[in-house]
């Protein structure tokens, strides 16, 4: 599978954080990797690169996006994120700690591409990834 160019973490707590950044580092899946405490900060990111002819080059390919934040969780990240007229969106994975069937079929209603259960594991991301890249009109894991 080629190398991904960035992938952005978007979670509030630092363990997780870390433990989401040491896994990734050591899969080497992704040539940058970045952070964002909120939905916020990840949209704010997001937008920055409007206006700018390559701005798809400088977005995520993925982000591992944690449903419950401060002053912007997950779900409400999803839908200003589904606002923005971007051509090429990056891939949205949720990352929970919660298994209630309720939050994954929000997370899909809002156009999640997928939904992980914490602790995070890199085979369920190595599997979703193949999942997309073989069916790209199919983007969901």
């Amino acid at each position: 599978m080629k190398k991904l160019d960035l992938i952005m973490v978007v979670e509030d707590d630092p363990t997780a954080t870390f433990l989401a950044h040491r896994i990734l580092k050591k899969s080497d899946l992704a040539e940058k990797l970045c952070t964002a405490r909120n939905g916020r900060q990840a949209l704010t990111f997001v937008q920055s690169y409007f206006g700018d002819p390559d701005y798809s080059s400088d977005l995520p390919s993925v982000l591992l996006v944690d449903i419950s934040m401060p002053v912007m969780g997950g779900f409400e990240f999803l839908k200003e994120l589904d606002l923005l007229d971007i051509t090429k969106k990056p891939l949205v994975v949720m990352l929970s700690s919660s298994r209630k069937k309720d939050d994954v079929e929000k997370a899909f209603q809002l156009k999640a591409d997928g939904y992980f259960t914490k602790p995070f594991r890199m085979e369920d991301l190595n599997e979703f990834l193949a999942t997309v890249h073989s069916d790209p009109v199919k983007n969901q894991f």
